[in-house]
């Protein structure tokens, strides 16, 4: 890297006019463990709070944990003792790993990504109202998936430049540490994209931009999530989104959860994003086995916002609960695109929809 390239903190300043001024805190072998998540630091804050929505002139001064999947509807349904299990990374001898435990549902799935008062009034028609399937209820649930997916981009990407700020000199020249931020940089430029999108959507009522496929199950299920990803290859293995161009990703938005006895998916996408309408409109012509084995597939490689009922994640077996960490713990799926595979053809032993 070059000393008049833009410094990797975030300022729009030449590097040569920015941290080059700082000194190191740490070494570039233990800088790097912080940034990638491997060692903890806790001497700067972890927590960003932002907005998502459009009328930033009309937010409160309260940034909120809001709840990505419903506390009252949804939560205290699938929750044990007021508790679920989710995923939670735990780092071990240098090691990242993620294994489900049990969290309260009152802290469960919240993100500092809206203010009290758009929180309040946005999700009024999902939160306030049962779940008729509308255009707008749907559009909701997808937007809520983005605005997300979107945060967690930003606080990656904040994180980082902390990072940086410690143990610039250490971490200028680390080609891991720049390709790892300019990964990140790509996912936060297209969740922008996305999030814009919405956002003006939202402000114009034009819940139709996005197409959602709705599928429902004669019973509850034992879990919800809500989350947003892409998938690189449709079910003949051609690719949707090319692992190695620079273009803006196709983005996808799902949301599983219990509804009056019965269980709702909605996975949702851009009307431009033609990929997907060919491939789902497939996958609703499936028979429910063939749909269900589709959607644990996609949860397991795509979906990290996930609760679970404590006792339903208890009875899977130790062979059940390897098969899906075998790819849940696949960050990114990393392997089958490279092999060329398709991931919907991955054998699996769980469900979590029995």
């Amino acid at each position: 890297m070059k000393k008049r390239e833009k410094c990797l903190c975030g300022s729009e300043k030449k590097y040569t006019k920015c941290c080059i001024k700082l000194e190191n805190k740490f070494g570039e072998e233990e800088a790097l463990k912080i940034a990638l998540g491997e060692k903890e630091y806790s001497n700067f804050s972890k927590q960003l709070k932002i907005c998502s929505h459009y009328d930033k002139k009309n937010c409160s001064d309260e940034i909120i944990k809001a709840h990505s999947i419903q506390n009252n509807k949804i939560l205290k349904k699938i929750s044990k003792n007021g508790y679920v299990c989710m995923p939670k990374v735990e780092i071990e001898e240098n090691m990242c790993d993620i294994n489900f435990r049990e969290i309260g549902r009152k802290q469960a799935t919240t993100f500092t990504g809206f203010c009290k008062v758009h929180d309040k009034i946005v999700f009024q028609p999902i939160e306030d109202k049962e779940y008729k399937g509308t255009a707008e209820q749907k559009f909701l649930f997808a937007y809520r998936a983005i605005a997300l997916e979107n945060y967690k981009k930003k606080k990656v990407l904040h994180m980082l430049r902390e990072t940086f700020k410690l143990s610039p000199h250490a971490l200028w020249k680390n080609i891991i540490f720049k390709d790892y931020v300019t990964g990140i940089e790509l996912g936060n430029r297209d969740t922008n994209y996305y999030l814009k999108k919405f956002n003006k959507a939202l402000l114009k009522q034009k819940y139709d931009i996005i197409e959602t496929k709705e599928i429902i199950f004669d019973y509850e299920v034992k879990f919800a999530c809500c989350g947003t990803s892409q998938i690189d290859r449709d079910l003949e293995g051609n690719i949707i989104n090319n692992f190695y161009d620079l273009d803006i990703v196709k983005l996808f938005f799902l949301n599983i959860f219990p509804n009056d006895g019965k269980t709702v998916i909605l996975i949702s996408y851009l009307k431009e994003d033609t990929y997907y309408k060919e491939m789902l409109n497939k996958v609703m012509e499936f028979e429910d086995k063939k749909k269900k084995r589709f959607f644990n597939i996609l949860i397991a490689s795509s979906i990290e916002n996930i609760a679970v009922n404590p006792e339903f994640w208890e009875s899977f077996s130790k062979e059940e609960k390897e098969s899906f960490y075998s790819i849940f713990n696949d960050f990114d799926n990393i392997r089958p695109i490279l092999e060329g595979k398709n991931l919907f053809d991955t054998d699996i032993k769980y469900d979590f929809f029995k």
